[in-house]
């Protein structure tokens, strides 16, 4: 799963890249993107540093059409490993993610 955070017609936008992918889970910010504005623009996703991230876990059921059935399950199954690793924020229970900087392609794309 990749959160990915791009600039789209002057605006900044979030996706949810590798909904299916439980497994691995990053926020991808796309070069050039400033980490204070992203900060600023994209209430979801909230940044400690250039390095990690905490991501709202209501956002991603939303995004990734995780309300009912295997889906849920499997990102309820994610979010318990996340806190046996102390990867769930204490107090928001955001979920903590890695910050990788990249081109954000949309799928299917070659640009």
């Amino acid at each position: 799963m990749r959160v990915a955070i791009d600039e789209h017609q002057g605006s900044l936008r979030l996706r949810l890249l590798d909904a299916d992918d439980f497994t691995a889970f990053a926020v991808v910010v796309a070069d050039g993107v400033d980490l204070a504005r992203a900060d600023q623009e994209v209430p979801q996703v909230r940044f400690d540093d250039s390095t990690r991230a905490w991501v709202d876990p209501d956002w991603l059921r939303d995004a990734g059409g995780c309300h009912t059935g295997s889906r849920a399950e499997k990102l309820a199954s994610m979010l318990r490993y996340a806190g046996t690793k102390g990867w769930i924020h204490p107090t928001s229970g955001e979920v903590a993610a890695h910050v990788v900087r990249q081109s954000v392609r949309a799928p299917g794309t070659s640009r």
